[in-house]
């Protein structure tokens, strides 16, 4: 849970209920998450649009980089991330958060991914339900994008089936297109 939300205790949560008493709490808190939805500024385990590459060296010490990107050691690991690319000048706008650690040393390559679930959960208590979620198809494998979209950013979560599971690929942050004038669209 995102302890730091601006409206999970704040005026607007407070006004609310203020002015909403009959509501039961349990629904009061859907509404800040609807209502804060407009204005989100999306993150996950620390990490947003603002994330810099010196943030990535801070944070993840003893992991390897690649320009702007960062494949994360098992000793600096949280959050079952795996790997990180912030946004760069002259480049990408988008803040990718990859899942999926390499299972030993097996061929062929195995890797070890969280749950969808456990990641939408994490998501859907701090952002509210996805705006739109898409089953389609992707070189063979079944994929499904849940996708937040806001004002100003756009969030989407992409999980795929394996082993008769749905996992958690990457969760990728953006500029939303639609306040630049664009139509609001994410491909990986």
């Amino acid at each position: 849970m995102n302890l730091h939300h601006p409206l999970r205790k704040g005026p607007v949560a407070l006004a609310l209920a203020t002015l909403l008493p009959w509501l039961p709490p349990a629904l009061l808190g859907a509404t800040s998450n609807a209502v804060s939805a407009a204005t989100a500024h999306y993150s996950f385990a620390g990490l947003s649009l603002t994330t810099t590459e010196a943030d990535l060296r801070e944070r993840y010490p003893n992991s390897t980089f690649q320009s702007n990107h960062v494949f994360v050691s098992v000793s600096d690991a949280h959050d079952e991330i795996s790997s990180v690319a912030v946004p760069w000048a002259g480049g990408s706008a988008l803040l990718r958060i990859g899942f999926g650690r390499e299972i030993g040393a097996s061929s062929p390559r195995r890797f070890d991914y969280p749950r969808c679930g456990t990641v939408l959960d994490r998501l859907t208590a701090d952002f509210g339900a996805p705006n739109e979620i898409v089953d389609y198809a992707e070189e063979q494998m079944q994929v499904r994008r849940h996708k937040w979209q806001a004002k100003a950013e756009a969030l989407f979560l992409l999980c795929f089936v394996g082993d008769d599971h749905l996992y958690a690929e990457a969760i990728s942050i953006s500029p939303s297109l639609a306040s630049a004038g664009g139509e609001a669209s994410h491909r990986r």
